[in-house]
């Protein structure tokens, strides 16, 4: 493997975002000459990162000293910062042979944020794909007519009363997907990415109870025929009136979140040691393997995601960089050995993924991204 002064030259403008379409074909070029059956030594890896960080020093120290009244985006980032891409990309894309060279701007423009997209198990195991299912058009199942309106909102009726009826159904978003249904009894449901909804084509008299894996916001209907309704997630149970409010549940978050809009809520923790909690509006509360605590929030911001914004307040990096992996249904590695900061901010959710790494960089959140032969992806955040 030949690094040349060039090569290096391209390297360094190409972690500052300053290289040319030609210089970037010349590095891709360089990349696919390689010899993978070789393993890059460390005393080369230790010349790529010696020989570009002077490189980068010295660009900088050059900046500095001109006076100029447009400031680089990626004169913000650390040289520190830079070194890690660096020695990330010398050692993972080409130690490992996965072959991952990053992504075109045109290739980033087309990947689109996440948008309608479900399927409806039904009892029987039948899966419907919701996007085959045209606006404004119904399905009956038995004595329930599941409707799609003209947004794609999906609204269950009973063609007639049934207070016996145990069937039940889910709904599931993938990554990059979401959906808005109404329950038979008039309560709405947002679910976001990579979410799942357990619920009764029919609630009877008696309790109307629903399973949540993700994340769901509730607009729940009070209604003489009916009691108290319950949300069951992996680890407690949420049981209202009428009331709106909000439920994170991801398996790969360390805890649950239940946050009020408007009513009230009590949340139970499955564990019998721990004590119910009663929220009113704007309050949350957050249970995980050490505690149950009540927190003062901007519920606004928590319910933001059905408004067609990440809305960040006081979130730190390393929940940030999950919400997107969802949205955008891409992977995302990281370092998890840094310390997460804490970022307060509103990005809107339809912007391409481009746009977003751009905004990312802005906040000294350090991004690139990544492909391999199989058209995997990667966003490699430092």
């Amino acid at each position: 493997m030949s690094i040349n002064k060039k090569i290096i030259n391209i390297l360094t403008k190409y972690f500052r975002r300053e290289e040319t379409d030609e210089e970037r074909k010349e590095l891709y070029t360089w990349y696919d000459q390689i010899d993978h059956s070789e393993a890059i030594s460390q005393t080369k890896i230790n010349d790529i990162q010696h020989r570009t960080k002077e490189r980068l020093l010295h660009s900088i120290q050059e900046q500095s000293s001109k006076k100029s009244s447009i400031k680089p985006l990626w004169t913000k980032i650390s040289v520190a910062a830079s070194l890690l891409l660096i020695s990330y990309f010398s050692y993972n894309h080409f130690v490992t042979g996965d072959k991952y060279r990053p992504l075109t701007d045109a290739q980033l423009a087309a990947i689109s944020p996440g948008a309608n997209k479900a399927t409806i198990t039904l009892s029987s195991g039948e899966i419907i794909n919701l996007d085959n299912l045209e606006n404004n058009q119904s399905m009956t199942v038995d004595n329930t007519v599941i409707h799609k309106d003209l947004s794609g909102q999906i609204t269950y009726h009973l063609k007639q009363q049934d207070n016996k009826s145990s069937r039940t159904n889910t709904m599931q978003t993938p990554k990059a997907g979401q959906y808005h249904i109404v329950l038979s009894d008039g309560t709405k449901v947002f679910l976001n990415a990579e979410s799942k909804l357990t619920y009764p084509e029919n609630f009877g008299s008696g309790d109307r109870i629903v399973e949540l894996e993700g994340e769901g916001y509730f607009e729940v209907s009070k209604t003489a025929l009916h009691s108290r309704f319950i949300v069951k997630t992996n680890w407690q149970s949420t049981e209202v009136l009428g009331t709106k409010f909000n439920i994170n549940a991801y398996k790969n978050e360390d805890a649950v979140k239940t946050t009020l809009a408007e009513g009230s809520i009590r949340v139970s923790p499955h564990e019998q040691n721990k004590k119910s909690i009663i929220l009113q509006p704007n309050q949350q509360t957050i249970l995980n393997q050490h505690e149950f605590s009540k927190h003062q929030v901007d519920a606004s911001n928590v319910i933001g995601w059905t408004r067609g914004l990440f809305c960040f307040d006081g979130t730190n990096s390393e929940e940030i960089i999950r919400q997107i992996s969802r949205w955008y249904d891409i992977d995302i590695e990281y370092n998890k050995d840094k310390n997460p900061i804490t970022y307060s901010g509103k990005i809107p959710k339809n912007l391409s993924l481009d746009k977003l790494i751009k905004l990312l960089n802005y906040a000294d959140i350090n991004a690139y991204a990544v492909t391999n032969q199989k058209n995997e992806r990667k966003l490699i955040i430092n």
